[in-house]
């Protein structure tokens, strides 16, 4: 069932015109898009964890094997909510907001179900590469270029599931916003580390008690003479 889904996702993304047509309930379209991930993210841990491998031999040598089970760790929980989590939030929000757009601007006929679909649609090609990021200089391009492709293929699929040929400008607006809310998103969450990060170093630059370290005040000056 998991290869079938694969190979179906692949070939609506490569093939968007005939293959992205289908209309499917919300919760269809969502275990659709579990079951075709599936494959991509067993890929991605593995590669992520050779990877990791590579590095931990490195850090073993400088004792620091602790940092490098942590590392591993993080990897493979971080890959399951980036996959599972994130990326169907992300469609759910950018479905949502492409959908309101498309009411607005009169353009989308179908229900929200439609939108949601034609999302899932798009994302699968970028989905099926996403493991090309562990290859040096050229896998971000190429999971790049899968990026580009999906907008194609949006438009498309947009077009399939609302019976209209104008896709192109919500899709955009859409995009514009959500682009937006990541940026605004992103510069808290930087914010917010910047911020316990400094605090960690001004936690770490205070001496604890019993260090042996007086204070500057405490030393004698130089030209003191003790009584």
């Amino acid at each position: 069932m998991v290869w079938d889904t694969l190979k179906k996702g692949l070939d609506a993304f490569m093939h968007p015109v005939k293959g992205t047509a289908k209309k499917m309930k919300l919760g269809d379209a969502l275990g659709m898009y579990y079951r075709f991930s599936v494959i991509p993210l067993i890929i991605f841990i593995v590669l992520g964890f050779l990877v990791t491998a590579l590095v931990a031999s490195g850090l073993s040598s400088f004792g620091n094997t602790g940092l490098a089970g942590i590392a591993t760790t993080a990897l493979v929980v971080g890959a399951i909510v980036l996959f599972w989590i994130v990326l169907p939030i992300g469609m759910l929000i950018e479905s949502i907001i492409l959908h309101l757009v498309g009411k607005v601007m009169n353009d989308f006929k179908g229900d929200f179900e439609n939108t949601f679909t034609a999302v899932v649609f798009s994302i699968f090609g970028t989905v099926a590469v996403l493991w090309m990021v562990f290859i040096p200089i050229i896998g971000g391009a190429i999971v790049a270029a899968f990026g580009l492709a999906s907008v194609y293929v949006a438009v498309v699929a947009l077009g399939n599931q609302h019976k209209t040929s104008n896709t192109l400008a919500p899709w955009i607006i859409a995009t514009i916003i959500v682009l937006l809310i990541a940026g605004l998103l992103f510069s808290w969450i930087l914010a917010w580390v910047y911020t316990v990060i400094g605090h960690l170093i001004g936690t770490s630059a205070t001496l604890p008690l019993g260090s042996g370290v007086l204070p500057s005040g405490a030393y004698p000056s130089a030209g003191a003479v003790p009584v």
